[in-house]
């Protein structure tokens, strides 16, 4: 049953990914120039604290920041005044797991130069909603999918949650 919803699930999501062009990219100069980030922050709370020092490390550099985080974990996110935050709840997921047409709707229409979706296990509600708003660019951990999603994919196997993202922030400082 599980197997038969992932399924149905990636076919609904191959439906509606807008076509990409596969130009080359130069990711150093696609990154160098980035000014807004959009982060998918994590569902696991775990995860979630951890992911927060990715997104100091974007603030740090100057970057204009939108988080996209679960209502619930609304009150691990410390607020930081330049950061925008996009919530979602359970209105806002499918029966499908996937996210309700007006919530991705709502999140198309947004415009970014870099999209970060920070959930180290694989989660189609999260990368879509990270597939959906138009950007230049879009990094993820590499997990089984990902390459619907993602241009840049960083590969943290066997590590826990503090080492993976400190790893993403790594490669990022590279750019």
């Amino acid at each position: 049953m599980i197997s038969w919803l992932r399924n149905a699930n990636l076919y609904f999501i191959r439906k509606q990914l807008r076509r990409r062009d596969d130009k080359t990219r130069k990711f150093n100069d696609a990154f160098k120039s980035a000014k807004t980030f959009f982060v998918v922050l994590p569902q696991n709370a775990d995860d979630f604290k951890s992911a927060l020092g990715v997104v100091d490390r974007l603030l740090e550099r100057g970057k204009k920041v939108t988080v996209l985080l679960d209502a619930e974990l609304t009150s691990l996110m410390p607020m930081a005044p330049t950061v925008v935050v996009e919530k979602y709840d359970e209105e806002d997921v499918s029966r499908l797991k996937l996210p309700a047409s007006d919530f991705r709707q709502r999140i198309r229409i947004l415009t970014f130069d870099v999209v970060i979706d920070l959930n180290r296990e694989e989660n189609q509600f999260c990368a879509l909603c990270a597939a959906s708003p138009r950007a230049a660019l879009r990094i993820g951990f590499a997990k089984p999918g990902a390459d619907e999603y993602f241009e840049m994919q960083i590969d943290v196997k066997n590590r826990d949650a503090a080492g993976a993202y400190a790893e993403l922030t790594r490669v990022l400082e590279m750019f």
